[in-house]
């Protein structure tokens, strides 16, 4: 039997979690660990990560409920990569949708970071600025690379890894779930 365990905490500076994460079984062979935090400054953040969270994972189990051990080793990575992005982009319509429908909520979105762990494989995706690491007893390395202002500057080589530490601005993301449509 598997342990999974999630917990989390609105930080130093704010009042509220806007986090959301969960975990979820999908069948005897894979689980989706997913984790979404609203994006800070904007309305209802805490709103946009559940919203997120739960139309991401209900495309998820939707599409891979009830599969076997040979289809999920038989799947093409294309495939898992389609509907993973489907789900992402299916997120962002929702929140961009509720958002749009309510003048409070205007503007409210969320990142996203998502593991689909099979039996012998981890599919990730990730939209903004939420990350994803592997922790072994020797390392901890992270997986993802931020989608922010700060992570363009680094990628152009306007700026080194060290310089983004030492700046005094804050670090805007580039993409968020529910912030348009659809997501890249």
């Amino acid at each position: 039997m598997k342990d999974h365990f999630g917990i989390t905490h609105p930080g130093l500076t704010r009042d509220v979690n806007e986090d959301c994460f969960g975990i979820f079984p999908i069948g005897k062979y894979a689980t989706l660990y997913a984790v979404c935090d609203g994006v800070g400054g904007c309305a209802a953040g805490e709103r946009a990560s559940a919203l997120a969270l739960s139309a991401f994972s209900d495309f998820i189990l939707d599409q891979f409920s009830n599969m076997t051990a040979e289809e999920w080793g038989s799947m093409p990575l294309a495939q898992i990569k389609r509907i993973m992005r489907a789900a992402a982009t299916d997120a962002s319509h929702r929140v961009h949708t509720a958002a749009a429908q309510d003048p409070a909520l205007m503007g409210m979105a969320s990142t996203l970071v998502a593991a689909l762990v099979t039996y012998n494989r981890a599919y990730v995706i990730h939209v903004g600025d939420s990350r994803l690491y592997t922790v072994t007893p020797q390392s901890v390395e992270k997986v993802t690379r931020d989608h922010s202002y700060i992570q363009y500057l680094i990628d152009v080589g306007r700026i080194t890894k060290a310089q983004a530490k030492a700046m005094k601005i804050e670090n805007y993301i580039t993409q968020a779930i529910g912030a348009y449509d659809h997501v890249d």
